[in-house]
Parts: C-alpha cells; sequence; structure tokens
C-alpha cells in the first residue's frame, strides 16, 4: 500500500481543488479576523476574543472534505486509474484504505490553513487565548477526527459512484441533509424549558406574569435521540465545535471512531463488486 499511498500524495500536491480549498480556508479565517475586530473597535462593550473565531470552520469543513474526496477520487474511475492499479496486482481493499487515507490527510492538511492564520494573524490582533491550552488542544484532537469521518463518509460514496459528477453532487447533498439534520435538533436542544416572565398590565398597575411553558421544548427519550444525533453526526460535532459549549467533549472522538469504523468496514466490504463492475 506504500506504491498507492505515495502515488495519491503524489497526486495530492498537484491537485487544484486542494489547493483552492486551502487558499479559501485561509482567506477566510483572515478575513474573518479582520472583520471582527474591527467590529471590537467599533463595540469597545463587546469584547471579542480569539477563542469566539477559532473553531468557526466547524459546521462548514466538511463541504470541502465533500468536494475535493469526490472529485479526487473520482478522477480514478474517469481517467482508468482504478483498473490500471488493480491490473498491476494492488488489492481493491489497499486502494480504498490508501484513498481514505489520502482524503482524511487532505481535509486535516486544508484545516490546518485556517488554524495557520488564526495563530499568526489571529494572535497579533486578539491575543492568545482565553480558554486553556487543553481545552483548545481536545477540541483540535476532536476535529481532526470529525474531519477523518467526514473523509471516511465520503470516500465510501465515492468508491461506490464511478460517476465523478453524480459523486460529486451525492456527497454534496449527504453534507447538506446531515448539516440540516444536526441543525433542526441542535436547535431544538436548545429551546428554552419555560419562557421567562413578562410584565403585564394589570388593574394594579404593572406586575410580572407567571413563566409559562414552552411547547417546543422536547423531553424524555426524544430528548436523548436528539442529542444522541448532535454528538454522534460529523456536522453536529461541528455545530458544537464552533462555540466550543460540548457538555460531553469525550463522546465526540469515540462517536467519530465509530463513524470511520462503520464506513470503512462496509467500504471494504463493498470493493468486491469491483470484480462484478466492467470498470472504465
Amino acid at each position: 500500500m506504500n506504491k498507492l499511498l505515495a502515488s495519491n500524495f503524489s497526486r495530492l500536491w498537484k491537485n487544484k481543488v486542494f489547493w483552492i480549498g486551502t487558499a479559501i480556508l485561509f482567506l477566510w479565517s483572515t478575513l474573518m479576523l479582520i472583520s471582527g475586530h474591527r467590529a471590537a473597535l467599533a463595540e469597545p462593550e463587546y469584547p471579542r476574543f480569539l477563542d469566539d473565531f477559532f473553531f468557526q470552520y466547524g459546521p462548514v469543513i466538511g463541504i470541502f472534505g465533500a468536494v475535493f474526496t469526490s472529485l479526487f477520487l473520482g478522477t480514478d474511475y474517469s481517467d482508468g486509474t482504478i483498473r490500471n492499479k488493480i491490473m498491476i496486482g494492488h488489492s481493491r481493499q489497499s486502494i480504498y484504505l490508501s484513498n481514505l487515507i489520502v482524503s482524511a490527510a487532505a481535509g486535516i492538511l486544508m484545516n490546518a490553513a485556517w488554524i495557520l492564520s488564526m495563530l499568526t494573524v489571529g494572535t497579533s490582533l486578539f491575543g492568545w487565548f482565553t480558554s486553556s491550552v487543553t481545552t483548545i488542544l481536545m477540541y483540535q484532537f476532536i476535529a481532526v477526527l470529525m474531519i477523518a469521518a467526514f473523509a471516511s463518509i465520503f470516500t465510501f460514496i465515492s468508491m461506490l459512484n464511478q460517476n465523478k459528477a453524480s459523486s460529486a453532487v451525492i456527497t454534496l447533498l449527504t453534507f447538506l441533509v446531515l448539516l440540516f439534520l444536526a441543525s433542526y435538533c441542535n436547535n431544538r436542544l436548545n429551546e428554552p424549558e419555560m419562557y421567562s416572565a413578562a410584565a403585564v398590565v394589570t388593574p394594579n398597575g404593572l406586575e410580572l406574569a407567571d413563566p409559562t411553558q414552552n411547547p417546543d421544548y422536547i423531553r424524555g427519550s426524544v430528548r436523548k435521540v436528539f442529542e444522541f444525533l448532535v454528538y454522534f453526526l460529523p456536522t453536529g460535532q461541528g455545530i458544537l465545535m464552533s462555540s466550543m459549549e460540548a457538555v460531553h467533549l469525550w463522546l465526540m472522538p469515540v462517536y467519530s471512531l465509530l463513524v470511520i469504523a462503520l464506513t470503512t468496514m462496509a467500504g471494504v466490504s463493498c470493493v468486491s463488486c469491483f470484480r462484478r463492475k466492467d470498470l472504465k
């Protein structure tokens, strides 16, 4: 598999989508920092900190992985590369795993561009983190596994679809559906159990009404299901990461490893389909 990895990484360094994604993340984070600094100067009563920006990539980093993985792996089919790899003796499992490793590495390297901007431009504008280094490193460790989980999902889809265009569409739709689902669940979980007391006019003057129950507040087993989905889905982890408000930090890396294991086992099992496919 070493030769496959060397070949894939050689392609990665020449891949325009990878470098465009890396540049976008670096510029995006830089512009966000500059805009935030200007807002902080205009509104000194609302201070901003580096922590507020550092993990803002969480909800959207998956879309970069979806585009890159589908197009990068789709080229194996469109150019006939995968057929050649099989013909010279590489196992289908090795091809799958090498593609997964390079896809995950590409996502982590693109994420590194964001971090580079934060640690250079960000620290010069906002100073160091207010959170502990341990907390920042823990969230970044979670981010690395979350990006790998995205890569495992998108590799699974891309390796089972010979058409590069349809693979790109399916991976993007998958990301958007997962993002919508995680956002919906997270928003419902953030609903307050009670509405705060409101001032009402009575014959005796202005009085505070009793707090009222929120009909949209979810309880019991439904709440547990929603909490599980937010922590389990990579998109949910990205949302929690962006605000750095996750309660059960240890759950997220465990769930990411589970996603990676399940999708990789399913993908490696399905590559036997290559024997029955008329590979282009």
